[in-house]
């Protein structure tokens, strides 16, 4: 059975679109997130200690150990296929290794680009750890 992803940027709603999609589908939901947090502590911790980079090579082995499960909804990292610090063959690795196996759902909060950034970058406001000031974000 194929895994499906669903990708979106940060603050996109792929976990809670996700969990929605897993259980409508009676499939195990899986947060790329949550696995690294339970192992490593904090992203955004991770990163500011070990340099951004240091965390692509962790994404990618917790991208092939759930890939290895099938019949999964997964919200992936927001950075796992286009991730400028990270050695590119490691995204491009990502991505085929989720193309083997998945089909991927993009999420947009709305269908224009303005719109869409200034969404992500309120939800993003939110959350003490995020780099983005909506406000910065002007049309």
């Amino acid at each position: 059975m194929t895994n499906i992803y669903v990708l979106a940027p940060s603050s996109g709603g792929k976990t809670s679109t996700g969990k929605l999609v897993a259980q409508a589908l009676k499939r195990p939901f899986v947060n790329h997130d949550d696995l690294f947090e339970s192992r490593h502590g904090s992203i955004w911790d991770y990163g500011k200690t070990h340099g951004w980079a240091a965390l692509a090579p962790l994404m990618a082995e917790i991208i092939r150990e759930t890939h290895a499960k099938d019949g999964q909804v997964i919200a992936p990292f927001a950075s796992a296929f286009a991730f400028e610090e990270a050695d590119q063959a490691i995204i491009q690795e990502n991505i085929q290794i989720c193309k083997h196996n998945g089909i991927f759902i993009l999420l947009l909060p709305s269908r224009f680009d303005w719109r869409a950034i200034r969404i992500l970058c309120q939800r993003a406001s939110y959350r003490s750890n995020y780099v983005l000031n909506p406000k910065s974000v002007e049309k």
